[in-house]
């Protein structure tokens, strides 16, 4: 069994979000800071 790592965890990601980008998760804080999901 390998350790998961960025690409795992973004593959899966890809999957569960049915067509959405991941990118669509991504959020700005109050300062203007991007926040990324992984």
């Amino acid at each position: 069994m390998s350790k998961p790592n960025k690409e795992n965890w973004q593959q899966k990601a890809d999957e569960e979000l049915q067509g959405e980008s991941l990118e669509d998760l991504s959020w700005k804080t109050l300062e203007g800071i991007t926040v990324k999901p992984l």
